[in-house]
C-alpha cells in the first residue's frame, strides 16, 4: 500500500470501502487508536451502515466529543477488515478523516519525507 505526505509532514493514504467499490483518502493519525474518525455527513455521504450504538470518545485536546458509529468494511493490505467508523455530527467546520492506529498494529510504516511518500506493508 502506498501513500503520501504533505509540505507540513503529514501522511495521507487511501481505504477502499468495499461494498461500496469507493476509495477515500485520509491522513493516518498515529494519536488515535480506532480505525476510522470522519464527520458524520461524511460518512453518509459513502454510504456506509449507521450502527444503533453511539459513544463518547476524549478527543486530544482533552475534550469528549460524542460520536455515531458507523459499520464498514475495508480494504486493508488485501484483507477485508470489518471496522467501526467513529463519527462526531461536527469537528469544528473541519473536514477530517482520519486513519487510527488499530490499521497499523501488523503494518510497517515507512515514510521518506524528501521525495513525499509513504509505504505500508501489512505483515500476514
Amino acid at each position: 500500500m502506498t501513500g503520501h505526505t504533505d509540505d507540513r509532514g503529514r501522511l495521507f493514504t487511501r481505504l477502499f470501502f468495499v461494498g461500496k467499490n469507493i476509495y477515500a483518502e485520509g491522513m493516518i493519525d498515529t494519536g488515535f487508536t480506532g480505525y476510522v474518525f470522519m464527520e458524520e455527513a461524511r460518512a453518509r455521504e459513502l454510504g456506509l451502515k449507521e450502527s444503533p450504538r453511539a459513544i463518547t470518545i476524549q478527543l486530544a485536546n482533552g475534550l469528549e466529543q460524542k460520536c455515531r458509529t458507523f459499520d464498514a468494511t475495508v480494504n486493508w493490505g488485501g484483507n477485508p477488515i470489518p471496522i467501526q467508523v467513529w463519527a462526531p455530527t461536527s469537528v469544528g467546520g473541519k473536514a477530517t478523516f482520519l486513519i487510527g492506529t488499530s490499521f497499523l498494529k501488523n503494518a510497517h510504516l515507512s515514510a521518506n519525507f524528501r521525495e513525499r511518500k509513504l509505504s505500508i506493508s501489512v505483515m500476514a
